[in-house]
C-alpha cells in the first residue's frame, strides 16, 4: 500500500472509530442520554406554560394571616407586622415558592425602626412564614423643643407619634439637648449628648421610678489633659444633683465602672432611704460614695 493511501486511511479511521462505536457498543448510552435530554426539554416547554399560573396560585402566597412574627412588647403601639407587610406589597406577591423571599422579608423587618435584629426567617407548611425578631426597647426620652422623643440604649431615635404623652413620661427624661434628631426614626441621633445619656439611662431604667429620678443633664468638663469630655448628672424628683460623671463605655482609672456606681447608689438609698436631704434637696456625687459593705 502506498504512503499516500495509508496516510488517508489513518485520518479517516478516528470519525469511522466514532461512527462505529455510536451505532455499537455506545449505541444504549446514547439513547439515555437523548431520553433525558428530550424529558428536560419537555418539562421546559410546559414550565414556560404552565410555571406562572403554578407560582401564583393562592396556596403558595404568603397573606398577613400567614405571616408570623415574635410578639411585640408592650411599649410598641403600633402594628410592626401589618406595617412591614405593606411595605412588602410594593415588590410584589410574596410566593413561598421564590428563592429570595426570606432574605427580601428580612430586609424590609431590618429596615423598621421598632428592630433591632432579625433573628430567623422560617418558611412553614401551608404557606406561611415565621419572623424571628428582637426589639428595641426605650431606655429614655429626649426633651427638645417641648417633645419628649423615645431613645434605645444606644441612642437611636425611636418612633413616638403612637406613644401616649403620659407614659413617655414615665422614662428617664434626657434634658439639656439643644438641637433636634439628625436622624429619622432607626437611626442614631447624632449627637455624643444623647448617646451617653442613653447609656446611662439603660444601667438605670429598671429602678429609675422607684428611686423617684427625674432627669439626666449632661454638662461638658475639660479633663487635665486639656480634652473636653462630657459628663453627666441625675437629678431626683425632689431636686437633688448626684453627679455621675463619665458615661459608660468612656473609662478612666479615677472613676469607678458603670455597674459600681449602681452599687453605690443603691447602697446609699438603701441606708437613707432616699437620696434628697430632710431640709430639701442635696449636692452628691456617686463616684466619691463608699463602696457597699462585702
Amino acid at each position: 500500500m502506498s504512503a499516500a493511501k495509508r496516510t488517508k486511511k489513518r485520518a479517516a479511521g478516528p470519525p469511522g472509530s466514532w461512527a462505529a462505536w455510536l451505532f455499537g457498543r455506545g449505541r444504549p448510552l446514547m439513547a439515555s442520554l437523548l431520553v433525558i435530554a428530550a424529558g428536560f426539554a419537555a418539562w421546559w416547554w410546559v414550565w414556560q406554560r404552565v410555571g406562572p399560573r403554578v407560582t401564583r396560585a393562592e396556596r403558595y402566597l404568603v397573606g398577613l394571616d400567614r405571616l408570623q412574627t415574635t410578639p411585640q412588647p408592650e411599649w410598641i403601639h403600633t402594628d410592626v407586622r401589618s406595617e412591614v407587610y405593606q411595605s412588602l406589597q410594593f415588590g410584589g406577591p410574596m410566593n413561598l415558592l421564590d428563592d429570595e423571599l426570606s432574605p427580601r422579608i428580612a430586609e424590609a423587618f431590618a429596615r423598621h425602626p421598632w428592630v433591632e435584629r432579625v433573628v430567623r426567617v422560617t418558611k412553614l407548611a401551608g404557606a406561611g412564614v415565621r419572623v424571628e425578631l428582637e426589639y428595641r426597647r426605650p431606655v429614655c426620652v429626649v426633651r427638645v423643643d417641648g417633645r419628649l422623643l423615645p431613645v434605645d440604649r444606644r441612642g437611636i431615635l425611636l418612633p413616638a407619634e403612637a406613644t401616649p404623652r403620659e407614659k413617655l413620661e414615665r422614662y428617664p427624661q434626657l434634658a439639656g439637648v439643644d438641637s433636634p434628631p439628625l436622624a429619622v426614626p432607626g437611626e442614631p441621633w447624632g449627637t455624643v449628648r444623647v448617646a451617653g445619656g442613653a447609656a446611662i439611662a439603660y444601667e438605670l431604667v429598671d429602678v429609675w421610678e422607684g428611686w423617684h429620678l427625674a432627669r439626666i443633664v449632661p454638662f461638658p468638663f475639660v479633663a487635665p489633659d486639656g480634652r473636653e469630655q462630657m459628663q453627666y448628672s441625675l437629678f431626683s424628683e425632689a431636686g437633688t444633683r448626684i453627679v455621675w460623671g463619665l458615661p459608660p463605655g468612656v473609662t478612666s482609672p479615677t472613676e469607678p465602672t458603670a455597674q459600681e456606681k449602681r452599687a453605690r447608689l443603691k447602697a446609699y438609698r438603701a441606708r437613707h432611704g432616699t437620696f434628697d436631704g430632710p431640709a430639701g434637696p442635696l449636692d452628691l456625687d456617686v463616684r466619691t460614695m463608699p463602696d457597699p459593705a462585702p
